[in-house]
C-alpha cells in the first residue's frame, strides 16, 4: 500500500508547482535530472493504459481517462492519447512510472520502448488490476487487491505482496491478498541479473517466474537487523561517502572518472540503488550544510543551477522505493528542509521577490496536493535555520521575530 497519494503536476519554470487538473489523469516529465515521466490516474477512473513506441517518442493511450499532459515533452494527440518524447535524448532513455490509483484497472506495455524509455514501472495500487509487461525493461507491482501480473521477457521485478504504510501504528507490515503471476522467460539486460518476485502465502506464482520471496503479514518492511544487503554494502565501499542515513535507507556520494560526483540512494529492504542527482545537475546545495534529509522512503534535498543566470536552489523530494521525484519546489537559496514519512515537505528560502531581503517558509502537503507550493510566511525576521518537524504531530514550527509560529504539514 502506498504511503503517498497523487503526484502533483509540475511545470519547470523557476520551480513553480501547479496542481493537476481536478478531473483528469496527468502525464509529463519532471524537471530534475533522472526525474523521468509520470502517468498519474485520476481517482474514480477505470483505466486501460497502453504504452507503445512511436519513432523517437512513446504513445500513452487510456480510453478510460481524459489525459492532461504537462511540461514541454508531452503533447495531447486527443483527449485519450498523449505522445511523450525527451527533448534531450540519450542512449539510456528516461524512466516512466504509471500509477493507476483506485479501481479495477489494466495496463500493458509494447515492445522496443528503449532507448526512449529506460524502464517502466507499472503500479496497480488499489483495486483488482491486470498488468502486463513486455520485452522492454519493466517492473510490475499489483498493490492492494487481487491482481493479475503477466511478466514479459524484460520484467525484472514482480511485487504481489502488499505493504502497509510506514505511518501505520502497528508498524510497517505486509498484508495478504490473493494475486496471480505468470511469466515469459526472463532475458536479463545485464549479466548476472535475476528476476525478483515478492509474494505472500495466498499468491499463485507460475514456475517459469522463478522462486518467489514469500513474506507473511508479520514481516517488517525494513530489513532484518544486521542484514541490510546490497544497499548498505555499496554505500560503504571505498571511494563512496555517506551523505545521509536512516533506519530505512541511505544516500551516498561517488566520485566519477571525469572528476565530478554522483549521488545515489536506496532502501535497506531490497530497493534498487538509484541515482538522485549529480554535480553536473548542481549536486546537493542548501538544506542545512548541504546535506539531504531522510524520513521513511523519502529523501529531500536542494540542488543549485550551474548555468549563468540559473544560480538558484531547487528543492526535490525523491522516492527511494520507486526511484522518482515526488515533489519539486525552489529557492532562490534554501537554508533549511524538513520532510515527513509520507513525502510532505517544508523549507525556508530567500524570497522570490527580488530585492526584498525577506525569507519565506514554504509547504507542499501530500494530503492537500491541489494547493501546490504554499508560502506560509514572507518576512525579514524569519530565523533561517529554525524550521522543525514537530515530533508525533502533523505540524511544523519556525521562529520569526523572536516568536515561534506553527502550521499544518499533512
Amino acid at each position: 500500500m502506498k504511503t503517498y497519494r497523487r503526484t502533483a503536476t509540475l511545470i519547470a519554470a523557476v520551480a513553480v508547482i501547479l496542481p493537476a487538473s481536478a478531473d483528469a489523469s496527468s502525464v509529463g516529465r519532471f524537471a530534475s535530472e533522472g526525474g523521468g515521466f509520470q502517468y498519474t490516474a485520476h481517482p474514480g477512473e477505470t483505466n486501460d493504459v497502453t504504452v507503445t513506441r512511436d519513432g523517437t517518442g512513446v504513445l500513452i493511450d487510456d480510453p478510460g481517462a481524459v489525459i492532461r499532459p504537462f511540461g514541454s515533452e508531452c503533447a495531447a494527440v486527443n483527449e485519450h492519447r498523449v505522445r511523450c518524447a525527451d527533448t534531450f535524448p540519450n542512449e539510456f532513455g528516461e524512466p516512466l512510472s504509471i500509477d493507476l490509483g483506485d479501481g479495477n484497472d489494466k495496463a500493458r506495455l509494447g515492445d522496443s520502448l528503449k532507448p526512449v524509455l529506460s524502464n517502466v514501472s507499472l503500479d496497480g495500487d488499489q483495486g483488482d488490476d491486470e498488468l502486463s509487461g513486455s520485452e522492454s525493461p519493466n517492473n510490475l507491482a499489483g498493490g492492494p487487491g487481487s491482481d493479475k501480473l503477466t511478466a514479459g521477457a524484460g520484467t525484472s521485478g514482480l511485487s504481489l505482496a502488499e505493504r502497509l504504510s510506514f505511518d501505520d501504528k502497528a508498524g510497517p507490515r505486509w498484508i495478504t491478498q490473493p494475486d496471480q503471476a505468470t511469466c515469459a522467460a526472463y532475458v536479463p539486460e545485464f549479466q548476472g541479473q535475476t528476476r525478483t518476485i515478492t509474494a505472500d502465502g495466498s499468491d499463485t506464482v507460475d514456475g517459469s517466474c522463478g522462486t518467489p520471496q514469500i513474506v507473511t503479514s508479520t514481516d517488517p518492511v525494513d530489513a532484518p537487523k544486521g542484514s541490510k544487503g546490497k544497499c548498505e554494502k555499496t554505500s560503504r565501499k571505498k571511494g563512496y561517502r555517506i551523505e545521509a542515513k536512516s533506519k530505512y535507507g541511505v544516500v551516498f556520494q561517488k566520485q566519477v572518472s571525469t572528476g565530478g560526483f554522483r549521488y545515489y540512494g536506496c532502501l535497506f529492504n531490497g530497493g534498487k540503488i538509484s541515482m538522485i542527482t549529480s554535480a553536473d545537475a548542481g549536486g546537493f546545495s542548501g538544506g542545512g550544510q548541504n546535506k539531504p534529509v531522510m524520513n521513511g522512503r523519502y529523501v529531500a534535498f536542494a540542488t543549485r543551477g550551474t548555468a549563468i543566470g540559473d544560480e538558484v536552489d531547487r528543492l526535490n523530494v525523491w522516492d527511494l522505493r520507486n526511484g522518482f521525484t515526488k515533489f519539486q519546489g525552489g529557492g532562490p537559496f534554501i537554508s533549511k528542509i524538513v520532510v515527513k514519512k509520507n513525502g510532505s515537505v517544508a523549507w525556508i528560502s530567500t524570497s522570490q521577490v527580488a530585492g526584498s531581503g525577506d525569507h519565506e517558509v514554504h509547504r507542499i502537503s501530500d494530503e492537500n496536493q491541489d494547493e501546490g507550493n504554499v508560502v506560509l510566511e514572507r518576512s525579514g525576521t524569519i530565523t533561517t535555520t529554525s524550521l522543525k518537524l514537530e515530533a508525533g504531530s502533523n505540524s511544523i514550527s519556525w521562529v520569526s521575530g523572536g516568536e515561534t509560529k506553527t502550521a499544518e504539514l499533512r
